[in-house]
């Protein structure tokens, strides 16, 4: 079995946090991802519905914390700030959105398409081939809409994605990245940041969000109590 690389296995823990989540009260998530569980391999879906039980839920919050101190509370409300962000976008006249590092993200079948939007998601080529085969079994297959492109963002020329994968030149543009700035050296970190707004598709109007924080687009997120989210009801 090729060894999958270090970044190329960070997919699975974002979703496994957001279908934990949907087992709080609705009034007490930071995020509602429907899609989440699904999106999961069949023996990690598993793992999550034992978390129907707070016990076991409290358990492994506090296993992944001990791991990565607030990393849980951190993940969520990354989340929960890209989906505010892509809802105002699509509400202000964004047509597209261009994830970068989308992992198992579902935000592109949550909120772009229904709203009638194109999405394009990026992400080394074994998660691409990891995203596709779980929307054969969720959708039958992409949906309408969806684009997704394979890319190293350590070595590949973003400036030159393959032919007709290109968002549409007269169409404003929404850009957002959770993961790729944390996951990624500073230098290819930096090299997409610049990127962003030149791509096609990009013009006034257009947008670029990025849920790392600090002076520098590479910063590490910072982990903040479980108590401190500023989303968590």
């Amino acid at each position: 079995m090729v060894k999958r690389r270090p970044a190329a296995q960070t997919a699975l823990g974002p979703m496994v946090i957001a279908a934990v989540e949907r087992f709080l009260p609705k009034g007490n998530r930071v995020i509602d991802d429907e899609l989440a569980m699904r999106f999961l391999p069949p023996g990690m879906r598993l793992t999550v519905r034992a978390c129907r039980w707070p016990f076991l839920r409290n358990l492994m919050i506090a296993a992944s914390d001990k791991r990565a101190p607030g990393i849980w509370a951190s993940l969520l409300c990354r989340k929960r700030y890209a989906d505010d962000q892509v809802t105002q976008a699509l509400a202000a006249g964004i047509e597209q959105v261009v994830v970068l590092g989308a992992g198992l993200d579902t935000r592109a079948y949550r909120l772009v398409v229904p709203a009638g939007g194109r999405a394009y998601e990026l992400d080394l080529p074994e998660n691409v081939a990891d995203k596709r085969a779980r929307l054969r079994e969720v959708f039958g297959g992409p949906p309408q809409g969806v684009t997704l492109i394979p890319v190293d963002f350590e070595h590949d020329d973003l400036t030159q994605v393959p032919t007709g994968t290109r968002a549409s030149s007269p169409i404003p543009t929404s850009s957002t990245s959770a993961a790729t700035p944390t996951r990624t050296s500073p230098s290819a970190a930096a090299s997409t940041s610049a990127w962003a707004p030149p791509w096609p598709g990009w013009r006034d109007g257009s947008r670029w969000t990025s849920c790392s924080t600090g002076s520098t687009p590479w910063a590490p997120i910072r982990t903040t109590p479980w108590s401190s989210c500023p989303h968590r009801p």
